[in-house]
């Protein structure tokens, strides 16, 4: 449930994102925002789920048989959240990012323990990790 309100809200943070978009009015801009920062808020509790319940894996060869199968499903879901973090590094003020880098590092952290069995963790992990530092090298440029 918890990624479908991340992609149903993340073309807000698309619109937000675009230098022409100026909001048609005020009250576009404003639920474009608020769009945004519900997007923003399940893109952390998607992370803090599925980081709290990584370790969760018991000795019974059924559940952890299940867990890897459903582990490329948790990559997805914590890459989309992720790339919600870095767009709303994009698109909203800096007071409304303070704990953004917790949840980027519990994202990243759980990707890197999964990834000894998911080579598509791996993968997500050094893409996010470019696109986190491109990101970081452009907002320096910014300011």
């Amino acid at each position: 449930m918890l990624n479908v309100r991340n992609l149903l809200y993340r073309p807000s943070l698309i619109l937000l994102g675009r230098v022409d978009y100026a909001g048609e009015n005020g009250l576009d801009l404003s639920t474009t925002l608020t769009c945004a920062r519900f997007c923003v808020s399940s893109a952390k509790d998607t992370i803090h789920l599925l980081h709290s319940t990584a370790s969760r894996l018991t000795g019974a060869f059924w559940y952890n048989v299940f867990c890897i199968f459903s582990l490329e499903s948790s990559n997805i879901d914590i890459y989309t959240a992720a790339t919600v973090l870095l767009g709303a590094r994009l698109c909203l003020e800096k007071g409304e990012l303070d704990d953004i880098e917790h949840y980027w590092n519990l994202a990243i952290e759980y990707l890197q323990r999964v990834s000894s069995s998911s080579v598509s963790a791996e993968r997500c992990v050094k893409v996010l990790e470019v696109m986190h530092s491109q990101l970081s090298m452009s907002s320096l440029y910014l300011n």
